[in-house]
C-alpha cells in the first residue's frame, strides 16, 4: 500500500470531479510543478509559482439528503405514516455507495491540515453548494477562495486563478441552492406520498412521482396530448399557378378572403385562369437582416444536434462533456449564451487554429478586416448577460477530428459552426410579396430575394433537415426576380390543391426539453424570472427528468414521441395550477433571488410558504386515483383494475382484474399482468369470461351475455384472440 504524505499549509484545491482535477495538475505540472498521485487526491512534490496545493475531487454528490425515517422512524411507512412530514433541521449525511464513501473520507481528512481552500466546484448554483456544505465548520477559520472554471484549456485555467474572489462572496448563491433543495424534498417527499397512496387506494401499484419540475413537465405533455385529441381537421382547397419569370417558374397563390371548400369550385377557377396572364397590381417588400444575436447552451445544442444530426438529447450532453473535459470546449452545462467582453480578443487567436486544423470540415473562417465590423460589434460578448459561466464555445486546443466518435465529432461541429457565424456579416435578403390579379382572381407571390448569404453559409453542408415538410419549404421560394407594377407574365400551368389544418405535433425530447426551458406563465409578472432562469429544471437535468417520468410510468413513448400515461392526465387534472404550471418555479425564483442578493438572510418564510401548500393540497387531493385505460363492459361505469397476491400458504403469486366499481365488482381475464378483453366471436355483443369446467377442471372461456349467448372458447383460442377496448 502506498504510504500517504504527511504534509501542512497546503492550498487544498476541492473540484466537483476528477478529470477536471486531473485537468489542473497536468496545468500546474506544465508550468514547472510535479505532483504525486495519491488515493483520492494529488499531493504537489514543490511550491510552483502559486504555491504548495493538494488538489482533491468530489464523486458527484458525495452528501446525501436524510430520509424520512432518519428524521422520525414513523415517517418510515408510505401508507400510514404522518404527512406532511417537516424536519426540525434539514440533515444530510455521506452518501453509503462506497467509492463516495472513501472520497468523502478524503476530502474531509484533507482539510483540516489546510491553510487555504479553493472551491473549484463547477461554475453554477450546485457546484457552489456541492463544495461548500463540506466547509461550514471552516468558514471564518482558514481562507476559502472561489475559483470561476468555465473551460479547461490554459488559457481559462491561467485566467480562473488569476480572478479568484473570497468564496463569502458567493455565500448567497449557497444559500439559494440549499433553500431550492429544502423546497423541493417538502414538494417532492410528501406529495409522491400523498397521491401514491391515492394510487394505491384505487388497487394500483407503483410511485406516483410529484415534483415542482417534474409535475409541469408532465402538464405540458398532457397539455399537447389533449390538444391533439380534440383537434378537428378542416379541409379546403386552393389554387396553384405558374408564371414564367426570367426563364424560370414560379407559383402564385390564390388569395381567397374565405376558404373554398367546394372542389368543384377550385376547379372552376383552375380552368379559367390556364392561359392568360397574371398582372401585377402591387409590390411590398421588406429587408431582412439576420445577425448571430447568441452562441449555444446546453439545450439549445441539444435540440440542434437532433435538428441536423439526429442525435438523442442524451447522447449530445455525453459528447459535449467529453469535449469539455479534453479541453476542447467551455464548460457544457450551461444555461448562458454569451461571452464576457474579454474573450472579444481571444475570438481571432481560436478562429485561426480551427482555420488550420479544421478548415476541410466547415471551410475557411473569415479573420481579416472583418474582425473589426462583425467580431468588433457582435452582440454575443455582453457581460450585463452573463451568469455564472458563459456560452458553449469551442477553446482554441483543436482535436483530431479522427479521434472522436462520429457523436463528439457532430457535436463539436456544431459548436464550431456556430462559434464561426460570428466572424461572418449578417444574413441579409429582401421579403417580397408581389400581388395580382388573373381576370378576376387574386393571386399573391412571396418569396425571398438574398442578397448577402453571410453566416448561413456556415450551415449550408447541411441542406434541407429532415425535420422540414414539403409543405414548408413549396412555401419559401428564392428567386433573384423583382417584378414591377403593371407587368403582366403568361399563365403556363394550373392546379387544384387541397390544403388541410394540421394537429400539434407531439413532443420529442429535443422538443419536450426546448417547451421546458421556454415554459411561461399566464402571470406576466413572472415571466421575466422564468426567462431569466431558462424556465423549468436546468440544462444538465431537463433530459434525467424527462427519462424519470418515463420509467415512473407517467409518460411513456412511441418511437420518439413522447405521450402522457392516463395516470398523468388524472394527476395533472387534480392539482392546483400554481404546481402543473410553472408559476410555482417562477414564485420560488423571485424569492431565492433574494437570498443570493443578500436583501433576506433566512430561508424560513419560504419553507413556511411551501408547508402551506402541501398542506393545501393534502387538504384538497383525496379521492383515490386510477388506471382508466380499461372502461368496464358489464356495468360502463367502473375501470377494470389489475391486482395480484401473493399467497402465504404456497408463495404462489395469483392475478387477477376486477371492476372498480363496487356495484359491478365483475371479474375479467388477465394476460401479462393486464386485462386482456376479447368480444365474443359468436354474438359480437358480450365479452369472454373466464370459466372452469367443474368436471375436468379445464380452463375455458364463455360469453358475458349468457344465457342469452352460449358463445364459448378455449383457452388456446383465448390466446390467440385480438383485444379489444370497450
Amino acid at each position: 500500500m502506498q504510504k500517504e504524505k504527511q504534509m501542512e499549509n497546503y492550498t487544498l484545491i476541492i473540484c466537483e470531479k476528477k478529470d477536471v482535477a486531473t485537468k489542473l495538475k497536468d496545468y500546474f505540472e506544465r508550468n514547472g510543478n510535479s505532483y504525486t498521485p495519491m488515493k483520492g487526491y494529488y499531493m504537489s512534490d514543490t511550491k510552483n509559482k502559486y504555491e504548495i496545493t493538494c488538489i482533491t475531487w468530489l464523486a458527484g454528490h458525495i452528501l446525501t439528503d436524510y430520509e424520512p425515517e432518519e428524521y422520525d422512524p414513523s415517517w418510515k411507512n408510505w401508507s400510514t405514516g404522518p404527512l406532511p412530514m417537516i424536519p426540525e433541521e434539514f440533515k444530510k449525511k455521506p452518501d453509503p455507495d462506497k467509492g463516495k464513501k472513501f472520497q468523502y473520507d478524503v476530502v474531509m481528512s484533507l482539510i483540516p491540515n489546510a491553510a487555504a481552500i479553493i472551491n473549484a466546484g463547477d461554475p453554477d448554483r450546485e457546484g457552489q453548494v456541492l463544495v461548500d456544505e463540506l466547509l461550514q465548520d471552516q468558514i471564518g477559520k482558514k481562507d476559502i477562495r472561489r475559483m470561476i472554471l468555465s473551460g479547461l484549456n490554459d488559457e481559462m485555467i491561467e485566467r480562473a486563478l488569476k480572478s479568484m474572489k473570497p468564496d463569502s462572496d458567493y455565500r448567497g448563491l449557497y444559500l439559494s441552492g440549499v433553500a431550492r433543495s429544502h423546497i423541493d424534498w417538502l414538494l417532492g417527499m410528501n406529495l409522491t406520498r400523498h397521491f401514491t397512496r391515492l394510487w394505491h387506494k384505487g388497487g394500483m401499484t407503483g410511485t406516483v412521482p410529484i415534483g415542482r419540475v417534474k409535475t409541469p413537465t408532465v402538464a405540458l405533455v398532457v397539455k399537447r396530448e389533449e390538444a391533439i385529441r380534440n383537434f378537428k381537421q378542416e379541409n379546403w382547397y386552393t389554387v396553384n399557378a405558374q408564371i414564367v419569370v426570367g426563364g424560370t417558374k414560379a407559383t402564385i397563390t390564390l388569395d381567397s378572403k374565405d376558404k373554398i371548400t367546394d372542389k368543384n369550385k377550385a376547379d372552376a377557377i383552375k380552368n379559367a385562369v390556364l392561359g392568360k396572364s397574371f398582372i401585377v397590381k402591387n409590390v411590398e417588400s421588406d429587408q431582412k437582416t439576420q445577425g448571430v444575436k447568441e452562441l449555444y447552451q446546453l439545450n439549445t445544442l441539444q435540440v440542434d444536434a437532433d435538428k441536423y444530426c439526429d442525435i438523442p438529447v442524451s447522447e449530445t450532453l455525453k459528447a459535449a462533456e467529453s469535449l469539455y473535459l479534453g479541453g476542447y470546449t467551455s464548460y457544457p452545462r450551461t444555461e448562458c449564451r454569451y461571452l464576457p467582453e474579454s474573450q472579444r480578443k481571444d475570438a481571432p487567436a481560436i478562429a485561426k487554429a480551427i482555420n488550420e486544423k479544421i478548415s476541410s470540415e466547415i471551410g475557411i473562417i473569415p479573420t481579416g478586416d472583418n474582425i473589426t465590423t462583425n467580431v468588433g460589434n457582435s452582440p454575443v460578448f455582453n457581460d450585463k448577460k452573463l451568469g455564472a459561466h458563459h456560452a458553449l464555445v469551442p477553446t482554441g486546443k483543436i482535436p483530431d477530428l479522427t479521434k472522436l466518435s462520429e457523436t463528439e465529432k457532430q457535436v463539436y461541429l456544431l459548436i464550431v459552426r456556430k462559434y464561426a457565424s460570428i466572424f461572418f456579416p449578417p444574413y441579409m435578403a429582401e421579403q417580397i410579396k408581389v400581388r395580382g390579379t388573373i381576370d378576376s382572381y387574386d393571386f399573391t407571390l412571396s418569396y425571398t430575394k438574398p442578397s448577402e448569404i453571410g453566416w448561413k453559409v456556415m450551415y449550408l453542408s447541411y441542406g434541407k433537415t429532415k425535420k422540414k415538410n414539403k409543405e414548408e419549404d413549396s412555401d419559401k421560394q428564392e428567386m433573384a426576380w423583382k417584378p414591377t407594377t403593371g407587368s403582366t407574365y403568361s399563365v403556363v400551368g394550373s392546379q387544384t390543391a387541397k390544403k388541410a389544418t394540421r394537429p400539434p405535433k407531439p413532443y420529442t425530447d429535443a422538443t419536450l426539453i426546448a417547451a421546458m426551458a421556454g415554459i411561461q406563465s399566464e402571470d406576466e409578472s413572472l415571466n421575466t424570472v422564468l426567462k431569466q432562469v431558462k424556465g423549468i429544471g436546468t440544462s444538465a437535468t431537463q433530459a434525467t427528468i424527462i427519462d424519470q417520468l418515463i420509467k415512473n410510468k407517467l409518460l411513456y413513448k412511441v418511437k420518439k414521441e413522447i405521450h402522457p400515461t392516463d395516470l398523468a392526465m388524472q394527476v395533472t387534472d387534480i392539482l392546483p395550477k400554481i404546481l402543473t404550471e410553472a408559476d410555482y418555479t417562477g414564485q420560488m425564483e423571485l424569492a431565492l433571488a433574494k437570498l443570493e442578493s443578500g436583501e433576506v438572510q433566512s430561508e424560513k418564510p419560504y419553507l413556511d410558504n411551501a408547508v402551506q401548500l402541501i398542506n393545501a393540497i393534502l387538504k384538497q387531493c383525496t379521492a383515490p386515483l386510477y388506471s382508466r385505460e380499461y372502461p368496464c363492459p358489464a356495468c360502463g361505469k367502473g375501470y377494470i383494475i389489475y391486482h395480484e397476491y401473493v399467497s402465504k400458504d404456497t408463495g404462489e403469486v395469483h392475478q387477477y382484474a376486477r371492476c372498480n366499481n363496487e356495484e359491478c365488482r365483475t371479474y375479467w381475464p388477465v394476460e401479462n399482468r393486464k386485462p386482456k378483453l376479447v368480444k365474443c366471436p359468436k354474438c359480437g355483443k358480450g365479452w369472454m369470461k373466464e370459466k372452469k369446467n367443474m368436471k375436468t377442471g379445464n380452463i375455458f372461456y364463455g360469453c358475458s351475455e349468457y344465457p342469452e349467448c352460449r358463445g364459448t372458447m378455449t383457452e388456446e383460442d383465448f390466446k390467440k384472440a385480438k383485444e379489444e377496448k370497450p
